[in-house]
């Protein structure tokens, strides 16, 4: 999360620093990702946010999340 200080800061943002939450940036094509991920006991929560740079007022954005669960043995 060192990386990521845009999500710091006021109400309604992550408090710094925020332990267990993992996340990168890739700019590819014009394109921004922001991927985030989550351990907790033995399965993951992960989310992914992806929009066309520059950022363009009215303009959409794509995004994925979800949940991997260990099979019980």
């Amino acid at each position: 999360m060192a990386d990521t200080s845009y999500l710091y800061g006021t109400s309604g943002e992550l408090a710094d620093p925020c332990y267990g939450l993992f996340t990168f940036r890739s700019n590819s094509g014009g394109v921004q990702q922001d991927v985030f991920v989550t351990f907790l006991g033995k399965s993951a929560v992960f989310s992914s946010f992806s929009a066309v740079r520059p950022a363009v007022a009215g303009e959409t954005y794509d995004y994925f999340y979800g949940v991997g669960l260990a099979q019980a043995q």
